[in-house]
């Protein structure tokens, strides 16, 4: 089955982002959602909670939702009480209680479904989102990994991984092997360009403040890089 992530991948992928990572994301956060406008965050699959901690204590009131209830007990039980935890899948968002300043979406954590479901989950977005609120999306760039796809062998954290990763028709298929224990993880994800994805938040009542890459403003989101930071701003009528 795809994107299950596997325990093995948490070890060995989540366990490789620093605190100075996080912190430079939760910082780029910050300068495009300034306090006290943007005061209420939903953090659409929010992982082991790393984001929402940090942006907790910096003042923030934070939802922070995932599909995996394991993920949200463990990110509740390592987090203060001021983030409110809830397991939910990103298609039922109109199930969420409220509205938000603004909405992030980080680590490549959307484009999982059909076009239809992709566009709907946009849509629900487009509806928790308060007038001027905001979207972050931090997402794959379809072009690095159109010019990047093949075979190649990864040693992360002393972990030998066989990484495997095409585009088709505009989706990114990854299979990873870990070799010590012969465990694979298979993703399958919708990805963009950013005039693309572009269109499609602008159609739905989006204009787009700011495209980048490497979360530095300064460096411009292009098919250099594998990741892309898009903020989007909702727009009246």
């Amino acid at each position: 089955m795809s994107n299950i992530y596997s325990d093995k991948w948490f070890d060995v992928f989540l366990q490789a982002q620093s605190g100075d990572t996080t912190k430079q994301e939760v910082d780029f956060l910050a300068r495009h959602l300034p306090q006290p406008h943007y005061h209420t965050i939903l953090d659409l699959c929010c992982g082991n909670g790393r984001h929402a901690r940090l942006l907790a204590t910096t003042g923030y009131q934070v939802t922070a939702v995932d599909c995996s209830h394991k993920l949200i007990q463990e990110a509740a039980a390592r987090s203060c009480k001021a983030i409110s935890f809830e397991t939910l899948d990103m298609r039922q968002l109109s199930e969420l209680q409220g509205q938000f300043d603004a909405v992030i979406n980080l680590w490549q954590s959307f484009g999982f479904f059909d076009e239809e479901e992709n566009q709907e989950v946009l849509r629900q977005i487009r509806s928790k989102l308060l007038p001027r609120g905001r979207l972050i999306l931090d997402v794959y760039h379809r072009g690095f990994f159109e010019r990047h796809q093949g075979e190649r062998q990864l040693v992360i954290l002393g972990t030998r991984v066989h990484e495997e990763k095409y585009v088709t028709n505009k989706r990114l298929q990854v299979i990873l092997t870990y070799l010590d224990t012969g465990e694979t993880d298979r993703f399958d994800w919708r990805v963009y360009d950013p005039d693309e994805l572009g269109d499609e938040l602008q159609a739905l009542g989006f204009r787009c403040k700011t495209r980048c890459t490497d979360f530095d403003e300064a460096l411009l989101a292009t098919p250099e890089r594998p990741r892309m930071q898009l903020v989007f701003e909702a727009v009246d009528g």
